[in-house]
């Protein structure tokens, strides 16, 4: 088992083009979420369990998770012994989304309202959705 942590996610547009607000990301304080390998939503893609925690002073949702799946372990070590980061993605769903525009230049996205949190990703070979 391989344990790993960081931030998942802070208030901001991802590159799906969906705004997350912190009100939002603060709902996923102390829940605790599969661990799944590129959203990958078959049981087979469960590959540990994450704990969420929000960190207020920052306002980002940060994580430790627990990796058990051997194989997925071992991949992530060596890229940890190499130096390199653990790309990570957050899955949730929203109830409802509402538009934010930019009065100035008319730029509008869109923000998840009444989110629930389903999983936590890792990504081999994607990218994740906010960047940082």
């Amino acid at each position: 088992m391989v344990k790993v942590d960081g931030i998942l996610a802070m208030p901001r547009k991802s590159l799906n083009g969906n705004f997350y607000w912190a009100s939002e990301l603060k709902k996923g304080h102390n829940k605790t979420v599969d661990l799944r390998l590129n959203h990958d939503k078959s049981e087979s893609g469960i590959i540990g369990v994450s704990k969420l925690h929000w960190n207020e002073d920052n306002e980002q949702l940060e994580y430790a998770a627990d990796i058990t799946d051997p194989k997925i372990s071992q991949i992530v070590e060596q890229l940890l012994k190499e130096g390199k980061e653990v790309k990570v993605s957050l899955g949730l769903s929203a109830t409802d989304e509402e538009q934010i525009c930019h009065k100035g230049t008319g730029e509008c996205m869109n923000a998840a309202v009444d989110v629930d949190f389903n999983e936590m990703s890792i990504l081999l070979g994607e990218n994740p959705g906010i960047p940082e």
